[in-house]
């Protein structure tokens, strides 16, 4: 079905496949339902996450290791030996330097053993979360330890929690059990630091079987899917159910360790990868345990400088006092005494090369990496402590989890990137619009205010209205002008459509409050902004939004979404009015909706489509984000038409 749209606004806002490490590789892993026994025979790891480095076993032959494989240490101990040599030692035999290189090793050692202890704590909460583990024997969920978890098990988990483990969606609670949907939200931004929401559907032939939890019971059949990888974007399994037909489990379907669900109360899972066999474990899995810093290796190449520069102090010294020994020493023994003698040249000349880098090893500090260890750690602890690090909104502070790469966060001079989330911390504000060519908000950005000291242009603080600004969340409008058209019939048009156009879901908080949790910043603050000016969504139910008008609470119809994605470049909704009419409501990129817009040789009407451009550019100048909603009125007969293909 081809729309045509009748008028266009402008708004804008702020803004390698791993296996599992086993020698012989599966070539794909079977996860039975309800069947323990079976899954057992499998023998697949545990779900118990070990992010330390060291045990007691282990601490004390890695950290040596770790600790002489820095070039200062090992210089030092390469001292220590050297100077046990009485021929070439100038401490008669004794390793002057081994006390204080055992002191600097023995207090790194603690360092690094409390920072290790800190993963072991963090581990240890994790492991211990509590998950809703169902029991098939007795029809019922029982709480136990995340750690306990293993293939095959089917959990619950509720909205706001973290998953366990990888799992296929076996169905999430339904507002209408009648209409099953298996539909779930996920915020995957300890996957891939994206803050939208994305939607997951389980496998149609379980949630549509699902009515209760006992029902979890009477499910048998088998998983059959590909092996743990790191690849978090895609998955490849069938789910057979009993005697009926295999249907497919795609990436859509599968919930990762460390996502959190949201705008659902519950989800079903059934659990396909546990512990290191998550793919969140498995893309972050590093053969190197041991991390080294742009400075420390900066380090060993001064300190290789250091060494090369006393080599060529030695050899030139050596060879001048070797050639004072022949001049001056005997080579006779009867001739003179025998602290004047002269053995070999080539053996005088060799000890003194070792005795004078013996005399000269002092050029590098003893004390040069526990020196470093000890800033570092006061470092953390500030970094810790640090309130300007510190996120109220989640009660999140700095963690500092590898002290040794404190620095690496200095040497950052530039930040690229490709999404204006990441620049405006995924929080938008509502600032400005232009509705059927006027332009609403005043008031200049931080980047329109660079632009203007550029252009040398003096800034006007009385141009910013501050009559009656709206400050709400998401929302920063001032613009009295707005009140004044209040009644103007094309403004209500532009905060309905605001209020329906979205995938908005609402949610209660625990104080009572209403929570929008949206798919993307832009939408959370287009919501907020509707509801700011009159038109507030307040709740949704399967195929209908509810909104608050100034006339009344509202039910709008929603028949079809097309969601937003990189290829269209944009969002529609097919509504159903009150009034029992049909409207297409669209918003995306100006290039995509203008080109969509209905032929007209209306000069009013063009005239309103080249001021919104104008609206748009000067928007976009000012440092705010841009795009554009159109709407039109569907024909019922063509909308039935077009559903039908």
């Amino acid at each position: 079905m081809k729309l045509r749209c009748k008028n266009a606004d402008v708004l804008s806002t702020e803004d390698q496949v791993a296996t599992n490490g086993d020698d012989d590789v599966e070539p794909y892993r079977f996860v039975y339902l309800n069947n323990p026994l079976e899954n057992a025979k499998l023998k697949y790891i545990g779900n118990t996450i070990t992010t330390s480095r060291y045990t007691l076993f282990s601490f004390l032959p890695k950290v040596l290791w770790y600790q002489f494989s820095k070039l200062a240490n090992a210089y030092f101990l390469m001292i220590s030996v050297m100077q046990c040599i009485k021929r070439i030692s100038n401490t008669d035999g004794f390793p002057a330097s081994l006390p204080a290189l055992t002191i600097i090793v023995l207090i790194d050692m603690v360092f690094i053993a409390m920072e290790d202890y800190r993963r072991h704590t963090s581990d240890r909460k994790t492991n211990d979360i509590p998950v809703h583990r169902f029991d098939a024997a007795n029809g019922i969920f029982e709480e136990r330890p995340s750690r306990s978890l293993v293939v095959g098990d089917i959990i619950k988990i509720f909205n706001r929690e973290v998953i366990p483990a990888d799992c296929v969606i076996l169905g999430a609670f339904e507002q209408n059990p009648d209409q099953p949907r298996g539909i779930c939200y996920v915020e995957t931004k300890s996957l891939d630091g994206e803050t939208n929401l994305k939607m997951r559907q389980g496998v149609e032939c379980v949630y549509t079987t699902l009515r209760s939890d006992a029902d979890l019971a009477h499910l048998h059949g088998h998983v059959e899917c590909e092996v743990p990888n790191n690849s978090i974007h895609h998955f490849n399994g069938t789910l057979a159910l009993g005697s009926s037909h295999n249907e497919c489990i795609g990436a859509n379907s599968i919930l990762l360790r460390g996502c959190t669900i949201r705008n659902t109360e519950f989800v079903f899972g059934l659990v396909v990868n546990t512990g290191r066999d998550t793919k969140i474990m498995m893309a972050s899995l590093n053969k190197d345990t041991v991390k080294w810093s742009n400075m420390e290796l900066r380090l060993n190449r001064q300190i290789l400088y250091i060494v090369a520069l006393m080599i060529v102090l030695c050899v030139t010294g050596a060879s001048i006092g070797t050639k004072w020994n022949l001049k001056n020493l005997s080579l006779d023994r009867n001739e003179k005494a025998w602290d004047r003698v002269l053995t070999s040249p080539t053996e005088n000349y060799f000890m003194l090369c070792l005795y004078y880098f013996l005399l000269l090893n002092s050029f590098i500090p003893v004390s040069l990496y526990v020196s470093m260890t000890s800033v570092k750690f006061i470092q953390a602890y500030f970094m810790n402590a640090d309130v300007k690090m510190y996120h109220p909104d989640t009660d999140t502070p700095c963690q500092v989890r590898t002290m040794a790469l404190n620095e690496e966060l200095g040497q950052i001079n530039y930040v690229f990137t490709d999404k204006t989330g990441t620049l405006t911390c995924n929080v938008m504000e509502f600032r400005k619009c232009s509705i059927r060519g006027i332009s609403y908000g005043v008031g200049d950005t931080e980047v329109g205010l660079a632009a203007k000291m550029r252009q040398n242009v003096a800034y006007d603080p009385a141009h910013a209205s501050q009559t009656r600004p709206v400050v709400a969340p998401f929302v920063n409008f001032q613009d009295d002008s707005i009140f004044e058209a209040s009644t103007c019939p094309h403004l209500a048009l532009f905060w309905e459509h605001l209020a329906v156009c979205h995938t908005v879901m609402p949610e209660s908080a625990s104080d009572g409050t209403l929570r929008l949790s949206a798919s993307s910043p832009d939408e959370q603050a287009l919501v907020a902004a509707a509801a700011c000016f009159g038109h507030s969504f307040y709740a949704r139910s399967p195929g209908e939004a509810l909104v608050q008008t100034p006339s009344g609470a509202v039910t709008y119809k929603i028949l079809d979404v097309l969601e937003f994605n990189s290829t269209r470049k944009r969002m529609s909704v097919v509504a159903e009015k009150p009034d029992g009419s049909l409207a297409l409501l669209c918003k995306g990129a100006d290039t995509v909706i203008y080109e969509r817009l209905a032929d007209t040789s209306d000069a009013a009407v063009l005239r309103v489509r080249d001021q919104t451009l104008e609206h748009m550019e000067t928007f976009a100048s000012e440092g705010l984000r841009t795009l554009v909603i159109a709407h039109a009125v569907v024909d019922r007969a063509k909308y039935t038409a077009w559903y039908g293909r």
